[in-house]
């Protein structure tokens, strides 16, 4: 006993020693520091030690350890013998603890609850989640708005064409919610109620399949507390819903594989699976192809007949309203160039850099944008600067993409190293964990108070004159758009009164002043000091990694594919198309990341007894 204790001892010792040398050569941290997250490193391994271990583990978790290494690296890549040797060790200290985590993952043990503890901790769960969300909503009433949101709202009310560059479901939606209360406060308060009964059922879910209640409670406290979950909520943005709508997508795909028999035979699991992948492919771009790959890849697999018929209404369904959209209504097509954001920052990068741009390739980019602006707009955070150029002519794109994208390549060849770098800097809201003093992710745009704008009904009635002026001039970019577009344009009286009417609500029309100043103070503490920690696309990416590991151990590669391709092909179409490093666009992962990693350590238990059709 003595021995054991002594070997488990310096073990310890050993392990904190290394993560002490480890903070202070690698992430250049200094002694206070690098003590105190020794200590809290030494305490999670302490935690989750565990004897045993394989191979497998062993090698996923030196690769994961790389990643994270990379990710929370705090030097420039310059791979000096110093470098080096502060790169291994790091790589040494988080496969030992990776380890440790994933072995204990891989023989957590159920606890099974009665079903009256699951009705009470969903009962309880759902209260608190709704009710701190929604007392965003009342504190940021009517909700969060900004230019995409009131680009939005502005087709809602019909006085710009509608335009698939935002998803046209959720600007039906929006408008449907107006004939209840014509206001967006309408919609996001079905948002947060469908967030929050979301999360309530996947946790109760998870519950019954094993997972301890009181890991469910603390996480069912964080999805209420975390002040992004709040704030996100309450904004009118087509990237909350889909993360929602993704957390049930990524769920329900599991029960399918994990009890294949018993998800089929339920009618209400097939009409619900159907509903949420319609949804959930509308909601966003990227969710169209992510929802299409999945189910072809879930069809060879399953091969059951109320499935394959399920698949058929899905895509019926989505060529019915495309079909809707672009012929019936004349919608104005997405502009090509909002795929070719990171190829566009690319050659931006190119030129602000000094990079070798042959007399051929100058010639046609400078069509597009002249040399002195693709230089001087170069943000490596985001693409908007360019493309919303005035100067920009995205119509030779639009044209010919291919020949773009030749052009595009003729630049990768000679300058592969700008062309990586760039890449990596405008998607390191995904991937990387740390980031240099100053820099910040995008959270929301400073917090922008709905109101706090120009508003067309307000001013009309401050300064009528130049407000007409405005509206005149706004009445004749719609009406040359409708005519472009086949479109009778509607007589100006219409269009003024639709603008007034829309802007109306739109003002701080907050329901607790207090709760306005607190919680916008948080969420600037948050913004200013805190998301370095807590605001990372790199934690999600980094948990995913883990619980894929598990998956696979426990489950086999063939299922961990069908388990996880929601949230792999969604972080790949991230990755290749992300515009900007907003945190939104990884909201989706984060949202749902906790739920993955569980449902991998419980998943959904097989029921003998199902409802027959």
């Amino acid at each position: 006993m003595t021995k054991y204790f002594n070997n488990k001892f310096l073990i310890e010792v050993f392990f904190f020693f290394l993560a002490i040398i480890t903070c202070f050569f690698f992430y250049q941290m200094g002694l206070i520091r690098s003590v105190i997250l020794s200590l809290l490193l030494t305490a999670v391994y302490t935690l989750f030690k565990k004897k045993n271990t394989n191979n497998t583990v062993l090698i996923a978790s030196i690769l994961i350890s790389f990643f994270w290494s990379m990710s929370t690296n705090t030097q420039s890549l310059n791979f000096t013998p110093s470098f080096i040797i502060g790169l291994c060790l790091c790589v040494l200290m988080y496969t030992i603890l990776f380890t440790n985590f994933i072995s204990f993952c891989l023989v957590a043990k159920l606890q099974i609850s009665s079903l009256r503890t699951i009705h009470i901790f969903c009962g309880t769960s759902f209260l608190m989640i709704f009710g701190v969300w929604f007392y965003y909503w009342l504190s940021f009433y009517p909700g969060l708005l900004t230019n995409d949101s009131y680009n939005q709202w502005a087709q809602a009310n019909g006085f710009q064409l509608y335009s698939e560059w935002h998803p046209l479901v959720h600007t039906f939606l929006i408008k449907f919610t107006t004939f209840i209360n014509h206001s967006p406060s309408v919609f996001l308060f079905i948002q947060i109620f469908f967030g929050a009964l979301t999360v309530v059922y996947i946790l109760g879910k998870l519950l019954k399949n094993g997972a301890p209640i009181f890991l469910c409670s603390i996480i069912s406290l964080l999805y209420a507390l975390y002040p992004i979950n709040g704030i996100l909520m309450v904004s009118l943005w087509k990237d909350i819903p889909y993360s929602i709508l993704l957390l049930l997508l990524f769920y329900m795909i599991s029960e399918i594989v994990f009890n294949t028999a018993s998800a089929e035979k339920r009618t209400f699991n097939i009409f619900s699976f159907t509903i949420v992948s319609i949804l959930t492919a509308l909601f966003r771009k990227n969710g169209l192809l992510v929802v299409i790959i999945s189910l072809i890849i879930l069809m060879i697999y399953v091969k059951k007949k109320r499935f394959l018929i399920s698949i058929v209404i899905f895509f019926f369904s989505i060529f019915s309203f495309n079909f809707f959209t672009s012929k019936i209504l004349h919608a104005e097509k997405s502009p090509t160039y909002e795929a070719l954001s990171i190829p566009m920052q690319q050659v931006s990068a190119t030129y602000k850099m000094g990079g070798k741009i042959p007399p051929k390739e100058q010639a046609y980019f400078n069509k597009i944008l002249p040399e002195k602006l693709w230089r001087e707009n170069y943000n490596d955070k985001t693409v908007d600067f360019i493309k919303y150029n005035a100067n920009f002519n995205g119509d030779i794109i639009e044209n010919q993409p291919k020949v773009f994208l030749l052009h595009w390549s003729k630049l990768l060849k000679y300058n592969p190293k700008i062309f990586i770098k760039s890449f990596l800097n405008q998607t390191a809201s995904i991937w990387r964990f740390y980031t240099p003093n100053g820099y910040k992710i995008n959270i929301h745009g400073g917090l922008e108070i709905t109101g706090t704008r120009e508003n067309y009904y307000d001013d009309e009635k401050i300064a009528p004159l130049d407000t007409e002026k405005k509206l005149i001039s706004n009445y004749e970019t719609y009406k040359a758009r409708a005519k472009r577009n086949n479109i009778k344009p509607m007589r100006y009286k219409d269009f003024k009164n639709k603008v007034l009417r829309a802007y109306k609500p739109l003002k701080n029309d907050t329901k607790s002043r207090f709760g306005q100043k607190v919680l916008s103070e948080i969420y600037h503490i948050v913004n200013d000091k805190l998301q370095k920690y807590i605001v990372r696309g790199a934690l999600a990416v980094l948990i995913l990694l883990v619980a894929t590991t598990i998956s696979i151990i426990k489950y086999g590669v063939l299922k961990s594919t069908l388990i996880f391709m929601v949230p792999y092909l969604n972080l790949f179409s991230l990755i290749i198309s992300a515009p900007a490093t907003d945190f939104r666009y990884i909201y989706s992962l984060v949202f749902s990341i906790i739920p993955i990693l569980l449902t991998v350590i419980y998943p959904p238990i097989q029921e003998e007894n199902v409802d027959k059709f």
